[in-house]
């Protein structure tokens, strides 16, 4: 029985130590959050998970499944799946949970954080679907919010570029988010080159808009310090608000029907064992 003990113990101290270097060795945005974001425009499938087209879990298993074997195919099994999150502490990597349809509080859609308050996803219907990147402060997606769960302790470079919601940025990371000098090329032709803090705007930069006006100078979490230097009625396109989501409060259908059918086929098969039992008496 001791030997028996000691080689258990053993196994299991060699699975600790395989588990924490696998972790240590997935690179996020090397590993999940580029990939993803190279699959951008592809179409929307109900049941599909790749290569070229998903639904919403579909691409969350498609590009997690090869460093995690027990990831679930359905969004609604998220819920039980790694450990809850506080909003304040997200990580690009965590996944985040919505209650898209009629049925308040019920999960049918999951996302991937990427930063900067961003999330690409597999979306079904509303102003944009496919896989797209989206603001989760947008009115839809913040209204939808459920909730937010981490599946892995992923490491992340020092370096990266990113495609985030508002734009692409070029630069050092620091918790997976922009942080010290970097290039932020925004979605609507305007420029931002300079200091970020916590992916925000924050230290000396300079804001250059589309039209060829620019400013220099200090910016205080996303915001410039000066208003009285920038050229009238100008704002950062990181201020603006014009998310195409932020009016539309329709259904985004997500996996809904995977595991709602699942639900119902077991619920078919409880009457039929039911009923055999019922004959068999």
């Amino acid at each position: 029985m001791n030997n028996y003990r000691r080689s258990l113990k053993s196994v299991m101290i060699f699975l600790s130590i395989f588990t924490t270097l696998s972790l240590n060795a997935l690179d996020v945005m090397a590993d999940i959050i580029q990939p993803a974001q190279a699959l951008k425009g592809s179409p929307y499938v109900y049941g599909k998970e790749g290569p070229g087209s998903f639904d919403c879990s579909g691409l969350v298993y498609y590009l997690y499944k090869p460093f995690l074997a027990t990831i679930p195919r359905s969004s609604r099994d998220y819920t039980r799946f790694g450990s809850s999150v506080a909003m304040d502490n997200l990580k690009p990597g965590d996944l985040l949970l919505f209650a898209t349809t009629g049925t308040p509080g019920r999960v049918s859609h999951v996302a991937i954080y990427i930063g900067q308050h961003s999330v690409i996803h597999a979306v079904s219907n509303g102003p944009q679907t496919g896989v797209i990147v989206s603001s989760i402060d947008s009115g839809y997606w913040k209204r939808k919010l459920h909730s937010a769960r981490r599946v892995f302790d992923f490491t992340t470079p020092a370096e990266a570029v990113v495609e985030y919601e508002r734009g692409r940025y070029t630069g050092p990371l620091k918790n997976g988010e922009p942080s010290g000098t970097g290039r932020m090329e925004m979605n609507n032709g305007d420029l931002y080159t300079g200091e970020f803090a916590e992916g925000l705007f924050h230290g000396r930069g300079t804001y250059i808009w589309k039209n060829g006006d620019s400013y220099t100078g200090e910016f205080r979490r996303g915001e410039i310090v000066e208003k009285s230097e920038i050229p009238a009625e100008e704002e950062t396109y990181m201020k603006k608000q014009d998310n195409p989501w932020d009016n539309w409060d329709g259904e985004v259908y997500g996996d809904y029907r995977e595991w709602r059918s699942r639900e119902e086929s077991a619920f078919e098969a409880f009457k039929e064992r039911d009923k055999a039992g019922t004959q068999n008496r």
